[in-house]
């Protein structure tokens, strides 16, 4: 059995392919049209390149994907079940990450950490003008309640604040609510779903033209389920308060840097009220072992 391995992952995972008898084949830095696919039982990848159709023919020996992280948009699933080949993630590996983040974004948003220790690195002392914006009262509202949802929803309430969350898939949990209500209830919403056909664009201009409350806005899943240009119309036109992004829809495929920027990119970064950071949300040294063992565990389980 060889595990091929187009992107580095974590020691655990490579030793746990090792102890389940893969010889491993790294190729972390080699193009697409050079990978040994035609030998490889399994698939190892982070988001260095699109699982295609064409790609899986290449690969008859092949019996399973393992996604070293938590989306799948970039990999062909339906083309894999068809072929009988099994596709795996970790998306509870880095949750407790994702969501601790969200919450930092948060936090630094309306306490405007990050502007105003920028402006005290640039030799400004400015009081007034970095006045802070409470949580307490507040309702937060979290869309999409897969993994980071729950994680984030057990961290709010932990301040005591009031959440609601809407899944179009899911039912029965704490603080279920309509999209309706989340729009017309909550001061902060929180993005945290996967990327689809059906979630790109999901919340665009006309969405937060609902919104009744101005709501601070956090987005730690995809870029492409916020349309970056919408949420700096309604930036400017006051429908929100603020932007706390790890996710833009300028990343490149691979989600490694920037796509050329848009014409507004340097003016929203210059906004005391928009902090963007390079999805770095389910990065942890923590995160990535769990995923690596949920990863091991998973393989040995279809092999």
């Amino acid at each position: 059995m060889r595990a091929l391995l187009v992107d580095t992952t974590h020691p655990i995972l490579e030793d746990g392919l090792s102890a389940l008898g893969y010889v491993l084949d790294r190729c972390y830095a080699v193009a697409l049209p050079d990978l040994p696919m035609s030998s490889a039982t399994g698939l190892v990848l982070r988001g260095r390149l699109a699982v295609d159709a064409a790609l899986l023919d290449r690969a008859p020996q092949l019996k399973w994907i393992a996604r070293f992280g938590s989306g799948m948009e970039h990999i062909d699933c339906a083309a894999a079940a068809a072929r009988g080949i099994a596709c795996l993630s970790a998306p509870e590996g880095n949750a407790p990450a994702v969501a601790e983040h969200a919450l930092g974004l948060l936090l630094s948003l309306t306490k405007r950490v990050t502007w105003s220790a920028r402006e005290v690195a640039a030799g400004q002392w400015n009081r007034s003008s970095n006045t802070g914006w409470e949580l307490a009262g507040a309702t937060v509202g979290i869309i999409g309640y897969g993994h980071t949802g729950p994680a984030f929803a057990a961290l709010l309430r932990g301040l005591g604040l009031r959440v609601l969350a809407h899944d179009a898939y899911r039912t029965g949990f704490e603080g279920e609510a309509t999209l309706a209500q989340i729009q017309a209830e909550c001061d902060v919403i929180s993005l945290h779903l996967p990327l689809s056909p059906e979630t790109k664009g999901y919340a665009d201009y006309a969405f937060w033209q609902q919104c009744a409350r101005q709501p601070w806005v956090i987005n730690t899943s995809r870029g492409n389920i916020l349309p970056l240009e919408d949420a700096w119309r309604a930036l400017n036109g006051g429908l929100i308060r603020g932007l706390g992004l790890d996710v833009v829809d300028l990343e490149k495929p691979n989600l490694e840097g920037l796509n050329e920027a848009s014409s507004f990119w340097s003016e929203l970064l210059d906004q005391p009220n928009v902090l963007i950071t390079p999805h770095i949300a389910g990065w942890s040294t923590q995160a990535f072992a769990r995923m690596a063992k949920i990863l091991v565990n998973r393989i040995a389980n279809v092999a």
